[in-house]
Parts: C-alpha cells; structure tokens; sequence
C-alpha cells in the first residue's frame, strides 16, 4: 500500500479513524493524506440582521480553526514517522472525498461510522456510506479505538471477482499473523419456503442440502489451498442464511476486527447493488467493514 486517504469532519469519531489511518499507515510505509471538506455556514438563515464584515470574520476566524486542527492532526501523522500532509475540499463530502482519491490515487480511503443500530446508525453513518457509494477505490470504514492492522478478519466470498478482491485487500490491512476466515452464505432456492423447517424435523431436504452445499465447499477447500500456497493461512466455513446476516453474524461469533466485503462497480445502479449486501454489513457490523469494488 502507497498511499492513504483519511477523510476527517475534525470529530471525535473522524479522530479513532484517523489513528486507525495512521496505524496502517505506518504498518504498510504508505504516505497519508488527511482531508477535509468545508461546508457553506448559511449565518442568513440563523439570523438575517448579521452583517456581512461579522459573517466574513466568523468565515475567517472558521478557517484559521480548521487549518490549525488539520495541521495537529498531520503533526501527529509526522510523530508517527509518517510522510503527511492536508488538503482541504469544496463540495458535497461524499463526491468531494471520491474525488480526491482519485486525483491523489490513494491505495485505500478510512472514514469513520458510527457504531450505533436502528435510525441512529443510519443517519449517523449515511456520509460514510455514500463515500462507499461514490468512491471506486477500497473504503474501510473504522469503528471503535484501535490502530495498525486488524488481527481477526471475516471475509464475505462468493468466489467471484469481487470478493477475491476483497480477500487480497484485506490481507493488505492485516497483521501477517492475522486469523483470515472466508465465510459463504448458502440459502434454499426461491419457492422453497418452509424447507429449512421441514428438514430439520424429517431430514428430507438433506440431498437438497447437499447438493447446494458440495459446490462451494469445493470451492472453498480449493481457496484455502490457493492461499496455503502463497504461504498464507485461511479458514472456510458455510452458513445457512441471508448474506448478511451469516457475514455478521460470523464476526460477531469470532470477535473479528474487520469485515471485507466486495462490491460489483455497475454504474449509475451501484447504489441498488450495494443496497443489498454491502449496505447491510455497513450498518449492522459489529467492527471495521473494508468495501472493496471490482
């Protein structure tokens, strides 16, 4: 990894990002770039009697704010043997930040989330969630304390491109002792509902079970050999259910760090795209989610 991106609203939140940006960083002797992106104070709308000499020294006095708060956080980048530096955006923060990575062509975007359920998560989340949106390089959304690499990782496969892709970018992220597990969520075709019920009473779906699960157990065992190979550890497991779910339910169940998972680049529909699995796992993981699009 080259070179980082950290986007930062000089919050507390965006602050455990930044050390988790710093960390891998530092790991990873990539350069990092901290950006900002001012937003118009519309002081009108607040109160309409202001003047405009008081509206431009408050504009001023924000200003010298932000420089100061961005030039603490790039000399604790520096501290950290970092080569940083800051840049400050104009614009929307999901475009302006997706913007950037390109024309700073980052290795890797880091914002944070909040780690909240329900209404609250999603609102607290929606910028970093429209950064996965609009952004084509990798997003790691970072929650909770914690820098450097990640030592426990689940990985969402379904052995297509994507999530190849996300199994090769969060080896980037990890510790080299890191435990790596692949999880494939396997569900019943569609009309088959009840099915699961019934076979758990009458073991009649098992050659239905069997059948739906021997391909990618195949496939999963042929991953893990890849990857012993290469000289790298994997685990593979199975689990019945919607993607989802499995995915955080299995991170929950080992403790996981980080969750990886890859989404289909699709134009002006990846937003329908990602509204199904990616979207999910952003909201409901209990840890860091690394988005990876291919």
């Amino acid at each position: 990894m080259r070179h980082v991106l950290a986007a930062t609203d000089l919050s507390a939140l965006a602050d455990l990002a930044l050390d988790r940006a710093i960390g891998l960083a530092a790991a990873t002797g990539a350069r990092l770039t901290i950006a900002s992106v001012d937003q118009p104070h519309d002081l009108a709308v607040v109160s309409p009697d202001l003047s405009l000499a008081t509206v431009g020294e408050f504009e001023q006095s924000w200003s010298s704010y932000v420089d100061r708060e961005l030039a603490s956080r790039v000399a604790r980048a520096q501290a950290a043997g970092l080569t940083a530096a800051a840049v400050r955006l104009d614009g929307r923060p999901d475009d302006a930040i997706a913007e950037a990575a390109e024309a700073h062509d980052v290795d890797l975007i880091v914002v944070g989330s909040a780690g909240r359920t329900g209404l609250k998560r999603l609102v607290l989340g929606s910028v970093a969630e429209s950064i996965v949106h609009r952004a084509r390089r990798p997003v790691l959304i970072a929650r909770g304390a914690g820098g450097g690499r990640f030592t426990r990782v689940v990985v969402a496969t379904d052995f297509g491109p994507p999530s190849l892709a996300a199994l090769a970018a969060a080896r980037e992220v990890a510790a080299p002792d890191a435990e790596v597990e692949a999880i494939y969520a396997w569900h019943y075709p569609a009309g088959s509902l009840g099915l699961a019920a019934l076979g758990e009473r009458t073991n009649a779906t098992a050659a239905l079970r069997e059948a739906l699960t021997q391909g990618p157990e195949h496939r999963g065992a042929a991953l893990v050999a890849a990857e012993a190979a290469a000289g790298r550890s994997l685990g593979f497991a199975l689990r019945h259910g919607p993607a989802h779910e499995v995915v955080v339910d299995a991170a929950t169940d080992r403790g996981a760090d980080l969750i990886a998972v890859g989404s289909h680049r699709a134009g002006g529909v990846r937003r329908l795209l990602l509204g199904s699995v990616s979207t999910q796992v952003m909201r409901h993981a209990p840890c860091s989610v690394l988005i990876v699009h291919a």
